[in-house]
């Protein structure tokens, strides 16, 4: 049996209580479909008042999943594929126009063995590094040994300017 409702608590495993807003019936604590469960596993919350789909047991109506939230606002673009966080933060894809949006209302925190990224790289900010910087050309370290070391046989009086003071 289908039923529609709205999520009226949730427990530590992911499973929620429904209650039928036409019956006033409520399930017992069920669980949430996720699309990964086995070795690869998945896990989103459901916001408590948030409307549902549930699918019951016909036999033990107390037996059941809830399908997943049903969206009752208005779409938008039907290209635009979205999730947005209630402190703001937002990911957008949009397959038309083949752009993905991030705005992270925090930081974005990632790790890997490697990160190839293929395109330009437009940067509006500073960029700290705890490493070495380096292009095909060589290392800023490599730039800053010799700038810090070399002299001007120039400008001194037409003598050498000897050694830069300040490091680079």
């Amino acid at each position: 049996m289908l039923m529609f409702g709205r999520i009226t608590n949730y427990d530590d495993c992911g499973r929620v209580v429904v209650e039928s807003e036409e019956t006033g019936f409520k399930t017992d604590f069920i669980p949430i479909l996720v699309s990964n469960a086995d070795k690869d596993k998945s896990a989103g919350t459901i916001d408590i008042n948030s409307f549902v789909a549930v699918l019951l047991d016909d036999i033990n109506p107390m037996n059941g999943v809830c399908l997943g939230a049903v969206n009752t606002l208005p779409r938008g673009d039907i290209d635009k594929k979205y999730y947005t966080f209630m402190d703001g933060t937002h990911f957008e894809y949009d397959r038309a126009e083949h752009v993905l949006t991030a705005e992270v209302k925090g930081e974005i925190s990632a790790s890997a063995t490697k990160t190839t990224l293929n395109g330009d790289l437009y940067v509006n900010g500073n960029i700290i590094c705890s490493e070495d910087v380096s292009d095909k050309k060589g290392t800023m370290q490599a730039i800053r040994d010799w700038a810090n070391q070399h002299s001007h046989l120039n400008g001194n009086n037409g003598g050498n300017t000897g050694t830069p003071t300040v490091g680079i």
